[in-house]
């Protein structure tokens, strides 16, 4: 990094009309972890059936999008396309890990947060 800030320093310097200017040389830019559902659940609703249909409901959306996956993924014998077999089987594997991941989110953060949400409201039923 000092080699290159160094060197940018000098180009800027040894041309005229560019010294005035200012140059910003990026940083990479990373990704930050995703921490989804960082608000507990009961932000979102005052009953916890509706957090539990929700739940639900993703779970599924999730199911449907793996059978979705395996539909394409059973179509790759019938490829003719040595290469297209290949983008295929590659692509759907992507895409059966990334689904795999929100599965594991959903299911472990999502539902823990739905448990201690109405564990809170039995308690405060009971008292």
């Amino acid at each position: 990094v000092w080699l290159r800030t160094r060197c940018a320093q000098r180009i800027r310097n040894s041309i005229p009309w560019v010294k005035g200017l200012h140059f910003c040389i990026g940083k990479r830019k990373t990704r930050q972890p995703e921490a989804p559902f960082i608000n507990d659940t009961k932000s979102l609703t005052t009953s916890s059936e509706t957090v539990d249909k929700l739940r639900q409901d993703l779970c599924l959306t999730t199911q449907k999008q793996l059978k979705i996956v395996q539909l394409i993924r059973n179509e790759i014998p019938d490829c003719k396309d040595y290469d297209a077999r290949n983008v295929l089987h590659d692509t759907t594997e992507l895409l059966k890990r990334r689904i795999s991941q929100t599965q594991t989110i959903l299911e472990g953060t999502f539902d823990l947060s739905v448990q201690l949400d109405k564990k809170r409201r039995l308690k405060k039923q009971n008292q």
